[in-house]
């Protein structure tokens, strides 16, 4: 069974992102990814992510990756 992971991230299409994305799958881990930017595109799991979506998904990983983008206003 491949490792699930999560990769945390405000843009999931930026190159940094998508590009350990596609390598991660690539490599056959099992990824998922928090959803698209709302200013990029819908993503329904936003209905629910604050709810309990992002825990369930973040509990279902063995492993937690968080990747900082522009898009972050408290980056460095």
């Amino acid at each position: 069974m491949a490792a699930r992971i999560f990769v945390s991230t405000e843009n999931t299409s930026d190159p940094l992102s998508s590009g350990l994305i596609d390598r991660l799958t690539a490599a056959g881990f099992d990824v998922t990814t928090s959803p698209l930017n709302p200013a990029l595109g819908d993503d329904p799991r936003w209905s629910d992510w604050y709810g309990d979506a992002c825990l369930k998904a973040i509990e279902a990983a063995d492993i937690f990756v968080a990747v900082v983008t522009e898009g972050y206003t408290a980056r460095p």
